[in-house]
């Protein structure tokens, strides 16, 4: 297990729905906070894993969960996810 270190995630919501977002990886479930449709948020939060997915939790219903994404916390540790404008697996991307 890694040392615990920052990351720095920024959220771009493109789908109309407020979502709730959460780090999950290897049973660790970390709720982040709200994104509003159509806007962004930037999260930071300790990780101690060294892959991370995110759990997008749509208010009215529905969630969607992202493809595993390698991290080194504190080393690369500002990542951009954006959820698409249809909520289905495909709708999410990582980007550095």
């Amino acid at each position: 297990m890694l040392d615990p270190a920052g990351l720095t995630v920024e959220v771009e919501n493109r789908n109309f729905n407020d979502a709730t977002i959460y780090a999950f990886d290897n049973g660790t479930r970390l709720r982040l906070g709200r994104v509003t449709g159509k806007t962004s948020e930037t999260f930071t939060f300790r990780w101690y894993q060294n892959q991370l997915r995110m759990i997008i939790d749509f208010t009215g219903g529905g969630w969607i969960v992202s493809e595993s994404q390698p991290v080194y916390p504190g080393i690369d540790d500002n990542l951009h996810l954006i959820i698409g404008s249809r909520s289905n697996l495909l709708a999410t991307q990582w980007g550095r």
